[in-house]
């Protein structure tokens, strides 16, 4: 994996699609790629417990937890694209990243209970891509994962 840092901030919050205009249309294109790939996620902790990975696109999902963040009042100012993906936006030779960093950016008033919140609302957002057989294997614990 590459060793390279950059930032792509997604706004608004709401259209994860739309980005920040100093983007060429190359990069916006390499950006849409990143958001559009099928992930697989995996846990050791999972593969532990014989669970199986999660595979799911960025995109939808991005959608999906912001529409339920916003439902629950959380806030969120912008999504920001870190590291390794977000530096493969900008150099088409760095395809070779294994983790993707999203930033979500909250009011500066925002309180514990404002994180704790949104933590349990990304825990309920991926179990929606888990296996119901797996959610029994671990009696519906989003932790295990």
């Amino acid at each position: 994996s590459s060793s390279s840092s950059a930032t792509v901030v997604m706004a608004p919050p709401r259209t994860p699609h739309r980005v920040r205009s100093e983007l060429s249309s190359a990069e916006q294109l390499r950006l849409v790629d990143i958001l559009t790939q099928t992930l697989d996620v995996h846990s050791p902790t999972a593969a532990e417990l014989g669970l199986p990975n999660i595979h799911f696109q960025l995109y939808p999902f991005l959608c999906h937890l912001l529409d339920l963040l916003a439902r629950r009042g959380v806030a969120v100012t912008d999504v920001r694209l870190e590291g390794s993906a977000a530096a493969a936006v900008f150099a088409p030779h760095m395809r070779d990243y294994n983790d993707l960093d999203l930033v979500f950016h909250l009011p500066e008033d925002g309180t514990r209970e404002t994180l704790c919140g949104m933590r349990d609302i990304v825990l309920e957002c991926l179990g929606a891509y888990v296996p119901p057989a797996a959610c029994r294997l671990v009696g519906n614990h989003p932790l295990a994962l």
